[in-house]
C-alpha cells in the first residue's frame, strides 16, 4: 500500500514539476511534450493525485499520521525530483522497475 501511495504521489509532483514555468525542459520526451501541451489538465490530474494519496494515506494510517506521512512523502520526492529531473535519470522503464522492487520488498517483509 505504502508503495502505491509513494508512486502515485510522485506522477502527482511529476506533473506539477513539468508544468511549471521555473523549469526549464529541453528534453524531447513525448511525455513531457503532452504535459506541457495540456498543461491545465495536468496540473487538475496532479492536484488530484496528490489529494486522492492524502485522503488514502489519512484513512490508512490514521487521520493525523496520514497527514504526517504524506508531508514527508512529498517534500521527500519533490527534493528528490528537483535534484533528478534535470540529470534526465527519469524515465518510464526506471519508474516502472523501481516501482516493482519497491512492491517486492513491501510484500515480502
Amino acid at each position: 500500500m505504502i508503495s502505491i501511495l509513494i508512486a502515485i504521489l510522485f506522477l502527482g509532483c511529476y506533473l506539477f514539476y513539468n508544468t511549471s514555468q521555473k523549469t526549464t525542459i529541453v528534453s524531447n520526451s513525448y511525455l513531457e511534450k503532452r504535459i506541457r501541451s495540456n498543461e491545465q489538465i495536468s496540473k487538475i490530474v496532479g492536484g488530484s493525485f496528490l489529494l486522492i494519496t492524502l485522503i488514502i494515506a489519512g484513512i490508512h494510517f490514521g487521520l493525523f499520521s496520514g497527514i504526517l506521512f504524506w508531508l514527508v512523502a512529498l517534500t521527500m520526492l519533490m527534493s528528490l525530483l528537483i535534484v533528478i529531473a534535470p540529470l534526465k535519470l527519469i524515465n518510464y522503464k526506471t519508474l516502472v522497475a523501481l516501482f516493482f522492487v519497491l512492491l517486492l520488498i513491501e510484500f515480502i517483509f
